[in-house]
């Protein structure tokens, strides 16, 4: 099939954008190290075609609703490394998301609409000042790890022992009262 796409061209020739359409649906967009204060306006324009977004180690402070709304159809969401100090509870629009690294931020709560993400099944949220894990926890039916290391948790819900998908905790490094 690729030869078939290359058929008349010399090697390393670039394809016309309009001939590889389809190709585009589901797209995957690493915007990583790169100083960014938010999320690109272009990028908020692909809205659901956009599956796989990745922010790592930019400069992101807070994020707005208008700019997390209309990226509904990601799967996968990394926003590790940035100085985000809260999130805006808008999660539940991200109905399909299955992956979620919120690590290495400044944040002390993960939002309410992150718990009811029926499709997560990977949170991390390393190296924050997380002081609570929200009860919703445990509703997270399709949560397989959840990574709370290096925060400064020092209760767990009992809810968390209801995510019966749950197999990977990382807990270390925190403030847990035994």
């Amino acid at each position: 099939k690729a030869k078939h796409k290359n058929k008349g061209r010399k090697k390393g020739e670039e394809r016309d954008l309009k001939e590889v359409h389809g190709e585009f649906d589901h797209l995957t967009i690493n915007f990583n190290w790169m100083g960014l204060t938010k999320i690109p306006m272009e990028v908020l324009r692909l809205q659901k075609r956009l599956r796989v977004l990745r922010m790592v180690g930019n400069k992101l402070v807070n994020l707005s609703v208008e700019q997390l709304a209309p990226l509904g159809g990601l799967l996968k969401l990394n926003l590790a490394a940035n100085n985000l100090k809260e999130l805006p509870d808008c999660f539940g629009k991200m109905r399909h998301l299955e992956e979620l690294n919120i690590a290495e931020n400044n944040l002390e709560l993960i939002p309410n609409s992150v718990m009811r993400l029926r499709n997560l099944r990977k949170l991390d949220a390393a190296h924050n000042r997380l002081l609570v894990l929200n009860s919703g926890v445990g509703r997270m039916k399709s949560l397989r790890e959840l990574n709370l290391a290096s925060n400064v948790l020092e209760d767990l819900p009992r809810e968390l022992g209801s995510a019966e998908s749950l197999r990977k905790i990382d807990l270390s490094s925190n403030c847990l009262r035994g």
